[in-house]
């Protein structure tokens, strides 16, 4: 059975947790090497899947790169955003957003991120 024959009989859950494994393991490549250093061979390697498995999902390293980013953007900025609306006592809303923000971004992984790119 061909690899596109083979996820096109999967279920949508399972596409999603092999796309989440890839993605993973493209952050940990991403974070230890730097973009221009990371192969998607070593990306492959990271997340448990083969090389070929890897492009199926995305169809080169800037794509998979830029997927990364936006999936670990999406989390950061759902949270740092996240206001209550009812609360308006603006310093208190900039005081916890400027907390917020900075919490993200000191993570280790933040730092790196911002090495990264």
């Amino acid at each position: 059975m061909s690899l596109q024959a083979e996820l096109s009989t999967r279920a949508p859950d399972e596409d999603s947790v092999k796309r989440r494994q890839i993605l993973d393991g493209a952050m940990r490549v991403f974070l230890d090497k730097g973009f221009d250093a990371a192969s998607m061979g070593e990306i492959a390697r990271a997340a448990g899947v083969s090389k070929g498995t890897l492009y199926v999902y995305f169809d080169d390293k800037l794509t998979l790169f830029d997927a990364m980013v936006q999936e670990r953007c999406k989390v950061h900025v759902e949270r740092v955003f996240e206001f209550d609306h009812a609360d308006h006592a603006v310093e208190a809303v900039l005081t916890r957003f400027g907390i917020d923000f900075a919490t993200v971004m000191c993570r280790p992984e933040g730092l790196s991120g911002v090495r990264t790119v």
